[in-house]
């Protein structure tokens, strides 16, 4: 009869144990999947120009129309891609904040170019997501590095009939500085403008303001001596074969188009914290990976694909002085967790809050009986066994 007991209680004790055991299985896959990412399947729609766009970059998507250039190689597909979002890309080599919400950007005729619509109008309140990256082409600023490329380390910049020594002395008089006069009074309004449309067509999206990459290099990242990072665009002259992916800058140019290019991400990072936007700052962190780099860089340098004097024109490879591969796959990583962050998975669900037992000495002096704490049921039933082994190896020995 006791040996029966003992058996019963024991089988009792792993039966508990097992059932223990498959709840905490149950918990553990239930607690996988609240942790999937909270992202799959939102609303995103990317909005810029050509630092969002891709622009250089292969294969080409023709949206929103082939002249805007956009590559789905760019960091708005990578995020799409990597976190199973929805994405609607407008970004359009050459946007400027006006494109975003009030002009469409005519980027010539048809089959090649288009007229893109306002990207804003890709905006709803069923956005969950937004990303942006405008401003440059309000200053003009790639255009202004681009007619900055000297024929010499020491200069003359390449702007006939004139050929000035440098391209600061073209935007700086004196203490009055063109570009950030109009930085000032023409950029950042219009930036401040642009962010407050963006939150009135998408109430409940998170924007994301992406800053410009690195161009030109601070002096800590400059080369020492009188070249500095300077590689000739135009090696025989104005003829071809032309430099690739050079670096023809004098060092005043490199250090003044350096700051124009800080000013303007600062301008952007105070209009985007304004706005209650995330700023995702990928200007500080690729300094040491400009066009000057000679190895890692993030950006294009320049490449001349024809050149002539009179009259004078240039045409430039596309990409020039745009990220690479290399720096789109960097800022995608920059983003990338700002979202995640952004859109936390919730809690494991604890199921029931029960009532603390109260402790057994309380108990004890409360009513004069004996309470086991509680431990779990397959804890208890398993005790229970071995105080019942116990006993009745006892009552054998008092028999013996």
């Amino acid at each position: 009869m006791a040996l029966t007991l003992v058996k019963l209680l024991t089988g009792a004790a792993v039966v508990a144990l097992g059932a223990a055991a498959v709840l905490a299985s149950t918990a553990s896959v239930e607690q996988a999947q609240a942790v999937t990412p909270t992202t799959q399947g939102l609303e995103y729609v990317a909005l810029g120009d050509s630092y969002s766009a891709g622009f250089g970059l292969t294969p080409l998507t023709a949206s929103p129309v082939p002249g805007c250039l956009q590559s789905s190689s760019n960091y708005p597909h990578q995020l799409a891609a990597a976190l199973g979002m929805n994405l609607t890309d407008v970004t359009c080599s050459g946007a400027t904040t006006a494109n975003i919400f009030t002009t469409p950007q005519d980027t010539g005729p048809l089959p090649f170019g288009g007229v893109a619509p306002i990207q804003l109008s890709a905006l709803s309140a069923s956005t969950d997501v937004v990303t942006i990256s405008i401003g440059g082409n309000d200053l003009g600023f790639a255009a202004v590095a681009a007619s900055c490329f000297a024929l010499g380390a020491t200069g003359p910049v390449y702007d006939p009939p004139t050929f000035p020594a440098d391209c600061r002395s073209k935007y700086v008089t004196g203490t009055s500085d063109a570009l950030e006069n109009l930085l000032n009074a023409v950029v950042t309004p219009a930036l401040a403008n642009t962010f407050a449309q963006i939150s009135a067509a998408a109430p409940n999206a998170k924007v994301f303001v992406v800053s410009y990459p690195s161009i030109f290099p601070d002096a800590a990242n400059t080369p020492a001596g009188p070249q500095g990072c300077f590689t000739s665009a135009v090696p025989n002259g104005f003829q071809p074969p032309f430099g690739i992916n050079s670096f023809p800058f004098t060092l005043t140019d490199v250090s003044y188009l350096h700051g124009v290019e800080q000013s303007l991400d600062g301008a952007i990072h105070t209009v985007a914290d304004a706005a209650g936007f995330t700023y995702v700052n990928d200007f500080d962190l690729t300094l040491a990976h400009s066009a000057c780099a000679t190895t890692g860089a993030y950006v294009n340098g320049i490449t001349v694909e024809s050149l002539s004097l009179s009259p004078a024109s240039v045409t430039l490879a596309p990409g020039a002085l745009h990220p690479n591969q290399l720096g789109v796959d960097f800022m995608t990583a920059q983003v990338l967790p700002a979202i995640v962050a952004a859109f936390p998975a919730p809690s494991p669900d604890p199921g029931p809050t029960l009532s603390p037992a109260p402790e057994p000495a309380a108990q004890l002096a409360a009513t004069g009986t004996s309470v086991v704490p509680a431990v779990g049921i397959a804890a208890l039933l398993a005790l229970v066994g071995i105080l019942t082994v116990v006993s009745v190896r006892r009552l054998r020995v008092k028999r013996d």
